[in-house]
């Protein structure tokens, strides 16, 4: 359960990324 927490993170830190990546 702790391994599933620590992935939506890293889901949620890339598709903050990504928005910005498409705007460059």
């Amino acid at each position: 359960m702790l391994q599933k927490r620590q992935d939506v993170g890293r889901n949620q830190m890339t598709i903050n990324i990504e928005p910005i990546h498409l705007e460059r």
